[in-house]
């Protein structure tokens, strides 16, 4: 396992380094089939209001399985998001006492044994990863210390390309907003010096001509500094 564990470390630091938050989850899961022989894995993730979402699978079971914890509102992936605590389940058939609806829907599907990870982040967790065998059985504790393992690097590969997308999304809105500023500053001067008003008053036309028609400021002031368009002069 140790020369596993060794290529699927490589393998995850790769794609976390430049992969989106999809791509390094469906890596972490793929390895995690490797790890520990897992017939199935899937990961459900949450969203900025703090809700669970599916986010990706090995397989259609996998998928089959995720969504389904969603639909009903149980099943271990809601439980080691919530616990931030890692939850196994050596045999479905004898959950039921736990998750009464999540244990046969799931068995039915040949499933027979979880393990489940939260992805944890600082005192709680962002989502779970789920891997499922088709028969019953207990992980070891060195097996499920290993996963464990994995399961947190991958974690911070999806909080810091989070943090990175974030910052990037941010950096974009503040160049567009330095750029349409300058851009409406022409346009007024244009307006000013064509109708022979003011700085107010021809900010006043444009955004009562941009807001009576429903343009786009930025678009609009860029035409208007160009040239190509210019506003109706003052009643």
């Amino acid at each position: 396992m140790a020369d596993a564990f060794q290529v699927a470390l490589s393998t995850l630091a790769e794609v976390g380094a430049t992969g989106s938050v999809f791509e390094i989850l469906q890596q972490a899961s793929d390895a995690s089939v490797d790890l520990l022989s897992a017939d199935s894995v899937g990961v459900l993730l949450a969203d900025v209001s703090g809700d669970l979402r599916y986010a990706t699978s090995t397989d259609p079971t996998a998928a089959e399985i995720e969504r389904l914890q969603i639909t009903l509102g149980e099943g271990p992936c809601i439980d080691a998001y919530a616990l931030a605590s890692v939850l196994a389940i050596p045999d479905l058939c004898d959950a039921s006492d736990r998750y009464a609806r999540f244990a046969p829907a799931a068995a039915a599907t040949g499933i027979r044994a979880m393990l489940t990870l939260p992805l944890r982040h600082e005192s709680g967790a962002i989502g779970a990863l789920n891997l499922m065998w088709r028969t019953p059985g207990q992980r070891s504790d060195a097996e499920q210390a290993t996963v464990r393992l994995f399961a947190d690097l991958a974690t911070a590969y999806v909080v810091n390309r989070r943090a990175v997308d974030r910052s990037t999304t941010l950096a974009a809105q503040l160049q567009e907003a330095l750029e349409t500023r300058v851009l409406i500053e022409q346009a007024k001067g244009r307006i000013g010096e064509r109708l022979g008003i003011g700085p107010e008053a021809a900010f006043e036309l444009l955004r009562r001509h941009v807001r009576s028609r429903n343009l786009n400021l930025h678009e609009f002031a860029e035409e208007v500094a160009a040239g190509r368009a210019m506003v109706s002069p003052p009643d």
